[in-house]
């Protein structure tokens, strides 16, 4: 069998073991999917998973991503083959359901070769010559397990002509399917050279979400930043908000009906925002994320300076740990990766430019 038997505890080993616990009584990989696969329906998409922090987001018990009330959420082995897009639900669904089963995630920023070498020669040159490529994250499992590619769609005159202001495009998918796109996502480096696209072909594999942001002219209170996170259907999971702060970092994430669910905030004091550095204090940036509504905390996500190499030479390059604590729901664990990904777009983007310190100006690498 390939799940657990229903009213297994959640921790129980599998019938048939597909990947051993790993850390301290972590469930591997393949547990992990095993587990997934064997959940009830009652645990699908929209369901809570027992804990005060998961109602269902307006979906009912067993409808998830599109998946027929009533209908298998994994066909078991040798059941007759189902259709192509009905499949496709049944993956997304089970994703869904993996996720729901972790603590935390960690996401790693991939270097780009191309836009790290002509930063660095505009470095030794005093010129600037900063070119933003796009974007990609692999979002890993507690155990450091591949599990979610992220990849930046948005175009190149976004992305170098309007830093501040740009339209944001990110496509989440689940790793497992195409070979190739797995080994492009756990390589040590992007080595994609076309500055017009991402160089990454997605449509081999499942989407997990996707991420869309408006081209907005913002200026302190006015027009402040909004990103939608939707599903594979399109339907709208959520909207994070990057409200005005005199000097905090804060975040809003509010539901498909735009009622708040969860709050976070990064203090502007942080050794690791005043002096970043790959060492101590100084190489972390933390966000509490709170309940909106009885202001208790209920997870937590900080950025990370990966090592002394990526500091010197592409210091726009960051990690990012989630962890969800009290946070069941796995829609509103999907909110917080994403919020992951539009905090290091929002503040943590831009190369330091080192070629201003002549002229006594400085640049903090994060701005309103």
């Amino acid at each position: 069998p390939m799940g657990a038997p229903m009213g297994a505890p959640m921790g129980a080993p599998m019938g048939a073991p597909m990947g051993a616990a790993k850390m301290g009584g972590m469930p591997g990989m393949g547990q992990l999917l095993g587990m997934a696969m064997g959940a009830p329906a009652a645990r699908a998409m929209g369901a809570p998973m027992g804990g005060p922090m998961a109602p269902a987001m307006g979906a009912p018990a067993g409808m998830a991503m599109g998946v027929p009330m009533g209908g298998p959420m994994a066909p078991a082995m040798g059941a007759p083959m189902v259709a192509p897009r009905q499949m496709a639900m049944i993956q997304a669904a089970d994703a869904y359901n993996m996720l729901a089963l972790m603590p935390a995630v960690k996401i790693e920023e991939k270097m780009n070769v191309l836009e790290t070498a002509m930063g660095v020669l505009g470095d030794l040159v005093g010129q600037d010559m900063d070119f933003n490529m796009a974007n990609k994250y692999v979002i890993n499992t507690p155990e450091g397990h591949p599990f979610l590619f992220a990849v930046e769609q948005s175009d190149c005159l976004n992305r170098n002509c309007c830093p501040d202001c740009r339209a944001i495009d990110i496509d989440v998918v689940v790793l497992g399917q195409d070979q190739r796109l797995y080994n492009q996502a756990t390589g040590a480096v992007d080595w994609s050279f076309n500055p017009l696209g991402n160089g990454i072909d997605l449509s081999y594999s499942q989407k997990f979400m996707s991420m869309h942001k408006e081209f907005q002219v913002t200026c302190c209170c006015f027009n402040r930043p909004i990103i939608n996170v939707t599903d594979p259907s399109g339907q709208l999971i959520g909207r994070i908000r990057d409200p005005w702060a005199c000097c905090d970092m804060n975040f809003t994430i509010e539901d498909p009906h735009g009622e708040e669910i969860l709050k976070a905030r990064g203090g502007c004091c942080q050794p690791g925002l005043i002096c970043p550095c790959p060492f101590g204090p100084c190489r972390e940036v933390h966000f509490d994320v709170d309940d909106a509504k009885s202001g208790t905390k209920v997870g937590k996500l900080k950025k990370i300076v990966p090592d002394c190499l990526k500091f010197i030479i592409a210091d726009n390059v960051d990690n990012y740990e989630v962890e969800f604590g009290h946070v069941q729901n796995p829609h509103w664990k999907a909110l917080l990766i994403a919020l992951g990904l539009f905090i290091d777009f929002r503040y943590f983007n831009e190369r330091s430019d080192k070629n201003e310190s002549h002229d006594g100006s400085s640049d903090s690498g994060w701005s309103d």
